[in-house]
């Protein structure tokens, strides 16, 4: 698979030089084309700091992000519109995450919109379909809708411009467990259908279990183990790895 991420040299610090706090320090990593790739760490492990460098949300401190042969960090503003109907966010929590005075088919056009891309109203209708929710829910409000089907609806507005990347961070912690296995089952399903490269951020590694390939564990802004899932969930080399496993009550077939 052709190479579609390039991470080299990635820091990100926060405050000074005396009394600042390195959230990244110096990651490497590449991801290829249709690869889904897990992110897995505890809160402050610079998983957010990460994920937000990735969608070029944020400039590092030093190192570089490159995609697909552009240095997100440096590019024009022209560049980075095109480069965010390419990569596309689902986050954590719908609710906050979903503007409630809109309207949820204004909510998934948004990003068309402002790509000026034509015929909205009928991508709206395809993508909501395409998540499982009938096209009259466009003219409901998200107040409207349980969690799980709002999280369908901030997946259908990241699916609306044809992204080619999805950044999914904690796509399902804010859901109770049978409405979690929905929609890990519902992401599986859109990125083996549309070929997408998936990056999924989670501190849960039954998530990246279920929905990556390979993943690396984060702790204090540094890659502290990575490789193929099933490796490193069967036998985690690093003790951090370890607990995190251990975490998890049980890791059903």
């Amino acid at each position: 698979m052709a190479e579609l991420y390039r991470v080299e040299s990635l820091c990100r610090r926060f405050g000074g030089a005396a009394a600042g706090v390195d959230a990244l320090a110096g990651v490497d990593f590449q991801i290829a084309a249709g690869e889904r790739l897990g992110i897995v760490g505890e809160s402050g492990s610079g998983k957010t700091t990460l994920v937000r460098l990735l969608a070029a949300l944020d400039r590092p401190t030093s190192g570089r992000v490159v995609f697909d042969g552009m240095d997100t960090s440096n590019a024009p503003e022209s560049a980075l519109r095109r480069f965010r109907a390419r990569v596309q966010p689902v986050f954590q929590d719908p609710r906050s995450s979903l503007n409630p005075r809109m309207r949820v088919g204004d909510i998934v056009g948004e990003p068309l919109r402002s790509l000026r891309v034509a015929h909205t109203s009928g991508r709206v209708g395809e993508v909501l379909a395409d998540v499982g929710l009938e096209p009259e829910a466009g003219k409901r409000y998200p107040h409207e809708f349980s969690g799980g089907q709002r999280q369908r609806i901030a997946i259908a507005r990241a699916l609306a411009p044809e992204p080619q990347v999805l950044i999914a961070d904690e796509p399902v912690s804010a859901l109770d467990v049978l409405v979690r296995g929905q929609i890990v089952q519902l992401l599986a399903d859109l990125v083996a259908t549309r070929r997408l490269t998936l990056i999924v951020v989670s501190h849960d590694l039954s998530v990246v279990r279920d929905l990556c390939e390979r993943a690396m564990v984060l702790r204090q802004g540094k890659i502290v183990e990575r490789g193929p899932v099933g490796q490193l969930l069967a036998g985690p080399r690093s003790e951090y790895a370890r607990s995190l496993l251990a975490a998890i009550p049980e890791l059903p077939e």
